[in-house]
This record gives C-alpha cells, sequence and structure tokens, in this order.
C-alpha cells in the first residue's frame, strides 16, 4: 500500500485548523465578539447572598446612579452587626447598616446612590460585611457608565 505523504500533510493540517476554530468558537461563543461585558466580582461564582440591580446604567456627571441591593442571606458565623459596603469605583467608599440591634429575615432590600463628579464607566462592588472569610460569595458589581450632560 503506497502513501501519499503530500495528501497527509494536507488532511492533518486541515484537522488542525477544524480544531483550533472549533476551540475559539467555543470558547467565545456566537455572540462572545458584541455582548458588552458585564462586570462581575467573580465570573465563576453565581451568587446567592447578594445582588444588584440593574446590572448596567448611564446617568449624567453629577447625577444620581441609583443600584438596589438585596441581601437574600446572613452568614452565621459573624459576630458584629452586618453591613453592605459599595466601593464606587472613583475612590468613594460608603457604608449601609442591616439592622440596629436585630436583624430581620432576608431578604433584604437597601435602596443605594452615588453622584459621579467624573465621565467614564465605573464598576462599583457592593459587599457584605464582616463575612467570616474574604470571599467573592458576599460581593456583586454593576456597570455605571457616567456622560458629559448634552450642549444646550
Amino acid at each position: 500500500m503506497k502513501v501519499n505523504l503530500h495528501s497527509v500533510l494536507k488532511c492533518t493540517a486541515a484537522t488542525a485548523l477544524l480544531f483550533a476554530f472549533l476551540l475559539v468558537f467555543n470558547a467565545t461563543g456566537v455572540a462572545g465578539a458584541s455582548a458588552a461585558p458585564v462586570a462581575k466580582v467573580h465570573p465563576d461564582v453565581v451568587n446567592p447572598c447578594i445582588t444588584a440591580s440593574p446590572l448596567t446604567q448611564t446617568v449624567i456627571v453629577n447625577n444620581y446612579a441609583a443600584v438596589v441591593v438585596t441581601v437574600n442571606c446572613l452568614p452565621t458565623s459573624i459576630t458584629a452587626l452586618p453591613y453592605v459596603s459599595a466601593a464606587w469605583g472613583d475612590g468613594v467608599v460608603s457604608s449601609y447598616a442591616l439592622c440596629s440591634t436585630v436583624c430581620h429575615a432576608p431578604p433584604i432590600i437597601i435602596d443605594t446612590r452615588h453622584a459621579y463628579s467624573r465621565v467614564g464607566v465605573f464598576h462599583p462592588v457592593f459587599c457584605l460585611q464582616p463575612t467570616p472569610t474574604p470571599t467573592d460569595l458576599y460581593c456583586t458589581s454593576v456597570t455605571v457608565t457616567v456622560i458629559a450632560p448634552p450642549p444646550v
């Protein structure tokens, strides 16, 4: 049996090209190139304890971005009263108390807001504090796009 080396090389090259295409296509998906990224604290973790909405919003500079944070569970091993910290992405950090002397059963809903003084894209991070261990399970993030006011 005679094997044509040229045919084998062409087949191997075609197989390698097909494999590379499938690998890239599988990693990005159909909408991978066109979908806008959504800010997440940790992309592999589905966060059951804390959520924030809306996931994206656009506001005019010096106007408030409003984010509703929902705490769905409280860690059982915390020793201090829990609160939500909001690191707004521009150097400002705010704290929102979840309870005073007694905590009510979740869900606990907190209305937060912040005015940005400059144009840009910000990714504020909301975390349940204190947590028994530093982990992304107790944090979530959104995207806020701040634009200039329209010309008058």
